[in-house]
């Protein structure tokens, strides 16, 4: 069913006799929206698998310099990334049968490394 005005008649049968017509209102749906956290490596990127929409997503990082995101859920850790996390919103828009849905956040969380420093090493390339 859709949005919007319906009607249901019900008609007595047999030895019962009479009708009773009744208009009812089909409200908007609502929109529950689930997607999980991820960790990734620096540099890494993934995708957010959100499950429960039905209108258009969209998504926002609260620190595009650490992961940023597109409007297809793609997410992309920066090299700078190591050890940092950040908090994706996202949204599902209204549509013609469902309500926006709440937003929800995930955490993506960047994996600490550490760098080393090769600046004093040397390397001996044997002739065959």
């Amino acid at each position: 069913m859709f949005v919007g005005t319906a009607k249901a008649t019900v008609v007595g049968i047999g030895d019962y006799y009479g009708s009773l017509e009744k208009e009812f209102i089909i409200s908007k749906a609502e929109q529950i929206l689930t997607a999980s956290g991820m960790v990734l490596d620096a540099g890494e990127g993934s995708r957010i698998d959100v499950k429960g929409a039905k209108g258009n997503l969209k998504f926002e990082s609260s620190d595009p310099s650490i992961v940023t995101v597109d409007e297809y859920g793609n997410v992309w850790a920066g090299f700078d990334a190591s050890g940092k996390s950040v908090t994706i919103t996202i949204h599902a828009e209204e549509t013609s049968n469902y309500k926006a849905a709440e937003p929800i956040s995930i955490s993506v969380m960047i994996r600490k490394t550490e760098k080393i420093d090769i600046s004093d090493v040397s390397v001996a390339i044997k002739d065959s």
